[in-house]
Parts: C-alpha cells; sequence; structure tokens
C-alpha cells in the first residue's frame, strides 16, 4: 500500500538522523550537515540546471525563458562560468571568486556591469581566472519558485582524456571559441567536470541538444545522463530535452524542397519534430532518459525581448518592401546585413542590428506579423508562440511546479546516499558494527520515505509506458495519464472530475471504487506480462489511496466518529 508522505513527515525522518552522526572525525561533519540541511532544501525553489554541448544556444535560450536578456551570449561574451539566476532584491550581481588555496570571497556589482564579466577585455582576464561562480539576482516573479543554473557546456566523452576530448572540440567548435577558452585559463574536461558538478546537484535539467542531433550527443547523453557522472542516472521527472537554434534550418531553399511557400515554412514543425522522433527512435536508451524532448528558437525569444519601438520602426520600414524581395535578401546572412533592398531606408547597421538579435527567421516572422498590422505587442507574443520557448515556458509551470516536491526530495535522497557512501568509503578503519547499524539505518530510513512517495512510483510507471515497456491498451493510457495526476493532482482530477470545490463526494467514491476495480482486474490479468502486471499493481495501489481519502472526507463531513 501505498501512501502520500507529507513533506513534515519526510523532514521528522531525517531529523531524528542527525543524533546518529555527531562529526566527529573523517567526513561525518559534511554527511551530518547535509543531514541537518535536507529538511530545509525540501522547502527551496527547484534548482533547474540548462546543460548541454558548448556553444548549443543555452545561455540565449535561457534569456529567452526568462524573458530578460541577462545571461551572457555569443562567442565572446561567455566567461565559461556557472551562472546562477534567483530570486532577490534588490537588483544585482555577485561575483564569487576563489583562489589555488581555496580562499573564496564575494564582490557585489550593479546588474548594468554584468558584461565586464566578458573575457573580451583583456585587461581583466587574470581576475576573471578567478571567478568561480556569477550569481545574479533578480526581481522576477518566475524566479521565486525556481532558480536557473546556465552551465558553462559539456565537451568531454566519459571514459575518454582530456586529450581526446580536446580533439572532439576542436572539431565541432570553431577556433575561436577555443582561443577563448584557453585564454579564460580552462581546458574542455574543466568545462565538462564543473557542468557535470552543477547538474548533478541541480533538482531538473533542460538537455539543451545540438542543432542536428549529431551521433556525439548520443554519446554524451548515454554516458553523462546514465553513467557515473549523474551517480546512479537521472530520470524522465527531471528532464526536460531541448532541440534548440530550430530556427538556423530556415531557408528559401528548404522551404522549396518540402514545396511550401518560405513565408510559411516553419523549421520547428519541419525540420525539428521529424529530428527529435528519428532521434529517439534510433536509440530506446536515450528516449528513456527525457520526459519530453520539445523543438526552440531560443534566439527568436529573445530576440522578442529586445524589440523596442525604434526596432518596431525598422521592421516597419522592412516591410515596405515586397515579399519576394525580402525571402530573396533573407537568403544569407550577408545579402541581409550588406545589400540594401530597394524601397526600404533601413541602413546595414539597423539590418546587423534584428539580424543579429532575431535570427534570419524571426526577421521574416517579424516582417510578415507587421504586414499583418499587429502592433509591437501582439509581434512580441507571437514570435515567443512560434519560437517553441512559450510552451517550455508552460512546461515549466505545470510540470516542474506540480512537481516541484517530488524534485527536491528526489534530489535530497539522491546527495544524502552519495555523502553516506563516501563517509563510508572514507572510514581509515574497518567498519565497525556500530557504523555498520548507523550507516544500514541511514539507508533503510532514506528507502521508507522514497518507498512511502507513491509520486516515484507514478514517474516509474509513465516512464515505463513511454519506453514501450507495458502492454497498456489505449483505455489503460487514458486511466493511467488522469490517475497519476498528469490534468492535476487533486483527487477529483485524477477520477476524472474537475477541481471545482464543490464536489459531490458520493459520486466520487463511486468513481474511485470503479478505478480500484478496474486496476484490480489489469493487476490480476494473465494476458499481461509480469512488467505491465507489477505496474497494474501500482496504479490499484495509487487508486486505493485515491478512495481512502475521499472516503475519509465523506466520514469528516458526516462527523463519523471513526475519525
Amino acid at each position: 500500500m501505498y501512501e502520500f508522505v507529507s513533506r513534515a513527515s519526510a523532514e521528522n525522518a531525517l531529523g531524528e538522523l542527525i543524533p546518529l552522526f555527531p562529526g566527529r572525525y573523517g567526513l561525518e561533519p559534511s554527511l551530518r550537515e547535509e543531514i541537518e540541511t535536507a529538511g530545509s532544501q525540501l522547502g527551496e525553489p527547484v534548482r533547474l540546471a540548462v546543460a548541454g554541448f558548448i556553444k548549443c544556444g543555452k545561455s540565449t535560450l535561457l534569456n529567452g525563458l526568462l524573458g530578460r536578456h541577462i545571461a551572457a551570449t555569443g562567442m565572446l561574451e561567455t566567461t565559461f562560468k556557472v551562472y546562477e539566476l534567483r530570486f532577490g532584491r534588490p537588483e544585482e550581481i555577485l561575483v564569487v571568486r576563489g583562489d589555488q588555496f581555496g580562499h573564496a570571497g564575494v564582490e557585489r556589482y550593479e546588474l548594468a556591469r554584468l558584461a565586464e564579466l566578458s573575457v573580451r577585455d583583456e585587461a581583466h582576464l587574470d581576475r576573471l581566472r578567478r571567478v568561480s561562480r556569477i550569481v545574479v539576482q533578480l526581481d522576477e516573479p518566475a524566479l521565486r519558485h525556481l532558480t536557473l543554473i546556465d552551465t558553462p557546456g559539456l565537451g568531454s566523452v566519459y571514459g575518454e582524456d582530456s586529450a581526446e576530448a580536446e580533439r572532439v572540440l576542436l572539431g565541432a567548435v570553431d577556433d575561436a571559441t577555443v582561443d577563448v577558452i584557453r585564454r579564460a585559463g580552462h581546458t574542455v574536461d574543466d568545462i565538462h567536470r564543473t557542468s557535470a558538478d552543477e547538474t548533478v546537484r541541480a533538482d531538473a535539467m533542460f538537455y539543451v541538444l545540438k542543432r542536428g542531433l549529431a551521433q556525439y550527443d548520443s554519446a554524451v547523453l548515454q554516458s553523462f545522463l546514465s553513467g557515473d557522472e549523474m551517480h546512479g542516472g537521472t530520470n524522465p521527472l527531471r528532464t526536460v530535452g531541448v532541440l534548440n537554434q530550430c530556427d538556423l534550418d530556415w531557408s528559401a531553399e528548404n522551404a522549396d524542397d518540402a514545396g511550401i511557400h518560405p513565408m510559411d515554412y516553419n523549421p520547428l514543425r519541419q525540420v525539428g519534430i521529424p529530428a527529435i522522433e528519428r532521434f529517439l527512435g534510433r536509440d530506446g536508451q536515450v528516449s528513456r532518459l527525457f520526459h519530453t524532448v520539445l523543438p526552440t528558437a531560443g534566439l527568436v525569444a529573445a530576440g522578442a525581448q529586445c524589440l523596442d519601438e525604434e526596432r518596431y520602426g525598422d521592421l516597419v520600414e522592412l516591410a515596405r518592401v515586397p515579399p519576394e524581395t525580402i525571402i530573396k535578401q533573407l537568403s544569407s546572412n550577408d545579402r541581409f546585413r550588406n545589400d540594401a533592398p530597394a524601397g526600404s531606408a533601413i541602413d546595414a547597421s539597423r539590418r546587423a542590428r534584428l539580424a543579429d538579435e532575431l535570427g534570419l527567421w524571426g526577421v521574416l516572422l517579424a516582417y510578415r506579423y507587421v504586414r499583418d498590422g499587429c502592433s509591437l505587442a501582439e509581434i512580441r507574443q507571437h514570435l515567443e508562440t512560434d519560437s517553441g520557448v512559450a510552451a517550455l515556458r508552460q512546461l515549466v509551470d505545470e510540470h516542474f511546479a506540480r512537481h516541484s516536491y517530488l524534485m527536491k526530495l528526489s534530489s535530497v535522497l539522491a546527495n544524502l546516499r552519495q555523502q553516506a557512501a563516501i563517509f563510508r568509503n572514507s572510514l581509515m578503519r574497518p567498519v565497525g558494527q556500530p557504523d555498520r547499524d548507523r550507516l544500514d539505518h541511514l539507508f533503510q530510513t532514506l528507502d521508507r520515505i522514497e518507498q512511502s512517495e507513491t509520486g516515484f512510483a507514478e514517474i516509474e510507471v509513465r516512464r515505463a509506458h513511454h519506453a514501450g515497456e507495458l502492454l497498456f491498451t489505449p483505455e489503460d493510457v487514458s486511466h493511467m495519464t488522469r490517475l497519476t495526476g498528469a490534468h492535476g493532482r487533486s483527487c477529483s482530477e485524477r477520477l476524472g472530475r474537475s477541481a471545482a470545490w464543490l464536489v459531490n463526494l458520493s459520486e466520487l467514491d463511486g468513481e474511485a471504487v470503479a478505478e480500484i476495480a478496474y486496476w484490480r482486474a489489469r493487476r490480476d490479468d494473465p494476458h499481461y506480462d509480469a512488467a505491465t502486471r507489477r505496474a497494474a499493481g501500482i496504479l490499484y495501489d495509487l487508486a486505493e489511496e485515491t478512495g481512502r481519502r475521499v472516503r475519509k472526507s465523506l466520514r469528516m463531513l458526516s462527523w463519523a466518529p471513526d475519525l
């Protein structure tokens, strides 16, 4: 029987472990500190890391997701350090520095000085090499329940040495970017390890896939997400894939090949979605790692935030050009920047600014919306929707917000297991019975907390279904989706009713009885294989728990004496 474990009961169970580890020797103080802070971590904002290969548009995507141009982007703007974007007042930058002796210090800057943290300024290069972390504090409502972590990037393949990682990087990234990495005092392996460490500490992750979904992404995914670097691997609750930079696949030639007019050619639909389906289909192991994978054009979304009255005026001027002409102008970046289209007074510098901020497809979209009579606010909204970032933001609001407690709990339990394993391995003498008993008690407590939280079982059932491991019928899938909280986590929503305030509990009790019977039949159905019957058994337990809660509500309203 699965129970819904409350945050209070999890905190109490974790608190009971503190006296077992008084911090007498070795790494025990670290383990004790991890236990002491575990309960408070459950109420903190979800830490969402943005990870992926170096130079795959992570920072641009983050800016689009946040709706503000904050994270440094571009070949020379990045310092290859960790950016943490969190809620706070006043808006400012906290630069965490360290030296070779491990000494740390924090320097505060006004938000407007973020550009000074660029490696472009050779005069500050030595100082920048000592930066270990950049915390950007923003008064953004979206960050009240979510902390965003912009990681430098993955550039190493698990199991290969740094020289091989450098070779892979040299073949995938331009020489100027490699030069920036080296001048900043880093190696590819440094950047990879920093990103891996941040991702392990995060509660959830956007894994940004490289455009083209090269085989290298499969290698990194297999080794990074499911290997030792993730201390046992990730799960679809916490990992969402993002195929970014889809806008780069727009061209008049691609549109002609697809038989679509260039104005109507959508690279997210025509290229991104089919590419994702092929990528996930060719490797079942990879598909199991993600809750979902979405196509995006982060530059278009980020550029939408830059649109102001001046840029809108440039777009209005550009809209004087006939569609056939603008499509020809957008056939290449150089042509759009350098060749003035007939009939438009917009100069080369302003065209270059539009291309830099929106990309060619973004310029075309904005051009079309201006010709359709859209206002500046409407164009911004349309561009966010077209970029796919609006759908990504909705996923954050719905999936991550709905499962925030589970994500925090999962992260806390994983960190405690890791620290306990390190402590056990650090003991210089043979582990005595007292040490063995208290470590066993710790692991048993963690297992009990995890097993009593039905949300983890729900996630495993959904993962098995998406991986094609279950023989559920379409009707089974409909019941499973609803019961596991995809449409809402209240009892009424799990049983197919709305979350309205007024609910007929007697009718809801009947729905619960029917749901219990439904999954009991599937659990005992000999035509289903063992994995499917096991999943049906989990859903049966979940239906039982949901029914128990409904019946408890009925008894409370009836003043029943058996409360």
